[in-house]
């Protein structure tokens, strides 16, 4: 049973248990703490990811000089996002394993069909069991589910039997290694917790920077003059070191408007969903113990009552005083999730997109190509249906 409580509704009521984790399934992750420090450390990665779109691995290349180049940009962030994660939130056990469908795109392309939650259709005229059907799609699918399976599995067989899982004590997988043993006695269970934990991070860290950074690169090209209000606080707070964007992130400002604003208008995720644990009455509704509410994220960062008659506009001036100064309701603005399950790695994401565009800013100049096509996805995270082309010419 699937509802959705609509925007006033979840305002009266966010603090209900709604917010809390899911029992005992969420009971694993009591180390939260210890992996929202490893995510602190994120600005060790800054530098690396300045460094891969310096050497030109965002794959926009310009012809030479000033002339201009139509570059499809929507899949070239996620090379800094992915790289980022596994330095971050594991050790060189992830980067052996680099051949596996998990640390590609291929699982996501799967399971992220427009109108899919995971792997599970929402709102499908063929019915609910349709996926359990031995179809092409879904025997692709399950196939890549046992591969990923196995992937994690393995990263964790190797981790259990190194001498060395001491000196990695700080990085998520052992983590999630510790937090496991503490709260699972079962193999099945450790495993499942395992390897539902290591999809959800990946994913949660591949995908949605990378979809954020195109979003923000397609309204900043719309936008020309926040482009070069954007662009001019770069160049004056970086000077004439473009590499070391990572020394100066607290000092953008506008950017971090920009990328504030982004967020509010294309949120990486389209639902906040939670789980009734008990009986519950939310105004003149219902709900009885077990129902799934899927809370969109679209409609409190579009409310007009909240943000005001320009709530469909893009204006990143409206975060200049922060989020309690943008809305009516700062609880209303949620890109990061809210509640006890806000995103854990939400310091990581604002340093990779702030290293990310203010490269690109420091580099180049864009404007929509012609050829592009507005049409917002919901996949996984919602994303550029077709893709960003962009016109691009150096600076």
């Amino acid at each position: 049973m699937v509802g959705v409580l609509r925007c006033h509704r979840w305002l009266s009521v966010r603090k209900t248990s709604l917010l809390k984790p899911n029992g005992g399934g969420f009971k694993g992750v009591h180390d939260a703490g210890r992996l929202s420090r490893a995510s602190s450390r994120s600005r060790s990665r800054a530098h690396g990811i300045s460094r891969e779109i310096g050497c030109g691995r965002l794959c926009i290349r310009p012809l030479g000089g000033n002339m201009p180049t139509c570059s499809q940009v929507g899949r070239s962030f996620e090379g800094p996002s992915v790289n980022a994660v596994p330095s971050t939130k594991r050790t060189s056990t992830y980067h052996r394993e680099v051949d596996s469908p998990f640390l590609h795109t291929e699982p996501g392309r799967r399971c992220s069909t427009p109108n899919k939650v995971g792997c599970r259709s929402v709102g499908r005229s063929s019915g609910w069991w349709s996926r359990f059907l031995p179809t092409k799609k879904n025997r692709e699918t399950w196939r890549l589910e046992k591969e990923v399976r196995w992937s994690v599995l393995s990263m964790v067989r190797e981790r259990r039997g190194s001498s060395s899982s001491s000196s990695s004590s700080s990085d998520l997988l052992q983590s999630l290694l510790l937090s496991a043993d503490v709260n699972y006695g079962s193999p099945s269970e450790t495993d499942r917790f395992l390897v539902d934990n290591c999809k959800n991070i990946y994913f949660a860290g591949h995908e949605t920077t990378a979809v954020t950074a195109t979003w923000a690169m397609m309204l900043l090209a719309s936008h020309p003059d926040w482009q070069a209000k954007a662009r001019a606080e770069v160049i004056r707070v970086c000077g004439d070191r473009p590499s070391d964007h990572h020394h100066m992130l607290r000092k953008m400002k506008t950017l971090t408007m920009v990328i504030q604003e982004t967020m509010r208008l294309y949120s990486p995720s389209a639902f906040v969903a939670r789980e009734a644990l008990r009986d519950l009455k939310l105004g003149e509704l219902r709900l009885p113990k077990g129902v799934n509410i899927l809370i969109p994220i679209s409609t409190m960062h579009f409310d007009k009552d909240i943000w005001g008659p320009d709530a469909d506009a893009f204006d990143p001036a409206r975060f200049a005083r922060g989020v309690s100064g943008a809305c009516r309701l700062p609880h209303a603005y949620m890109p990061f999730g809210t509640g006890t399950r806000t995103c854990l790695g939400q310091n990581l994401a604002m340093v990779e997109l702030k290293v990310v565009l203010s490269t690109v800013l420091s580099r180049f100049n864009f404007s929509l190509s012609p050829s592009y096509r507005h049409s917002p996805a919901f996949r996984l995270t919602v994303e550029t249906e077709f893709g960003l082309p962009l016109t691009m010419t150096r600076v």
